[in-house]
């Protein structure tokens, strides 16, 4: 309720100013929450629909009508959109995104696949074509607190702990995340 409503005071007074009706405001997040929707009760540390699904609000000057994107698309391709939509060129090719631009002006975009990483418990996410794949590894870099939360293992430390050390002994480790 406070980010509201300093967001409502915000947004007053660049109604106010004249400078709301001049502007693109975009409203997003690095990560969403786990709020034991999923089987952990609170954090940020796995891939799941929870954490990666983050709003993504874009209005540009004078307002709009209100649309719905449903293409998978990643925070990567918010700088090459706002970077297109304020007419700069030059930046694409050392760019990782693609412009929502075309999306847009409802034109049809071609499917990419989405990566998503995290180290907390060393995790990837691929996103391609409607599936989505999450690896998950603890590693002996992964602290064994970040392993209580998971669905998938036991809540034996000590054990989990061992067993990893010795899955782990000898074992090259350098093509490893």
């Amino acid at each position: 309720r406070f980010v509201d409503g300093e967001l409502g005071k915000f947004f007053a007074f660049l109604r106010e100013t004249g400078i709301l009706e001049r502007s693109w405001v975009v409203i997003t997040a690095d990560h969403g929450e786990t709020m034991s929707d999923a089987s952990l009760l609170f954090g940020h540390a796995l891939l799941c629909q929870d954490v990666v699904h983050v709003p993504l609000i874009m209005r540009p000057p004078g307002g709009c009508t209100g649309k719905r994107i449903t293409d998978v698309v990643q925070l990567a391709d918010l700088y090459p959109t706002l970077t297109e939509l304020a007419g700069i060129s030059g930046h694409s090719g050392a760019l990782h995104g693609r412009s929502l631009a075309p999306l847009l002006r409802d034109e049809s975009r071609k499917s990419s696949v989405v990566l998503a990483e995290t180290g907390v418990s060393e995790q990837a996410m691929l996103v391609a074509d409607g599936w989505k794949l999450i690896e998950f590894e603890p590693t002996r870099s992964s602290p064994p607190e970040t392993w209580i939360s998971h669905p998938l293992l036991a809540k034996n430390l000590p054990s989990l702990v061992e067993l990893q050390a010795q899955a782990t002994r000898g074992k090259d480790r350098s093509l490893d995340w």
